[in-house]
């Protein structure tokens, strides 16, 4: 299970802040290396169809949380969604930085990895982004968790630092 949030002072921007969950249940695949997954995105309210994921070897978290991050963008940016997320998509395979870290888990820390990427630093479009061109996504996993999957994060700030986006998915084993 995964909390997942969208945190902005720009409501009439981005919506309603929200805070919710994200459930997979994990069935064996067809072969010992894969997995079933199904998906339950949000609480009633805010339902949508995603899965299932039929015998995979990964987590779908990722692609769940980046392809409604999407949506969002181009919704707000008037942006074609395919130009965002190729974008996204080559930042995160040619610019990424990526090192070793320790992970809070429960209480405890666990070795794992940071992935941290900007790729609208340098987009030629970067002045048509309303400030979400400062867009820096940071994912952290470590195996001690089931799916690997710790966090995911794209906060987006303005020049002075304040907060203009700030979305969020985070393991949670307690979650409901």
């Amino acid at each position: 299970a995964y909390r997942y949030s969208r945190q902005s002072p720009l409501e009439s921007v981005f919506g309603a802040n929200i805070e919710d969950r994200i459930r997979l249940t994990v069935e064996p695949g067809a072969a010992a290396e894969t997995r079933t997954v199904r998906v339950e995105m949000f609480s009633q309210t805010r339902r949508r169809a995603a899965g299932p994921f039929e015998d995979v070897p990964g987590n779908p978290a990722i692609v769940l949380f980046l392809e409604h991050h999407l949506e969002n963008l181009a919704r707000v940016l008037k942006a074609n969604p395919r130009y965002l997320k190729n974008a996204i998509r080559a930042g995160l395979r040619d610019r990424a930085v990526v090192a070793a870290a320790d992970v809070a888990i429960e209480g405890r820390s666990v070795p794992g990895w940071r992935v941290e990427a900007k790729p609208f630093a340098e987009d030629a479009n970067k002045a048509k982004m309303r400030g979400l061109d400062t867009l820096a996504y940071t994912f952290l996993v470590a195996d001690a968790v089931p799916g690997a999957v710790v966090s995911l994060e794209a906060r987006a700030t303005d020049d002075a630092g304040n907060q203009i986006l700030l979305e969020r998915l985070t393991y949670d084993p307690s979650a409901r």
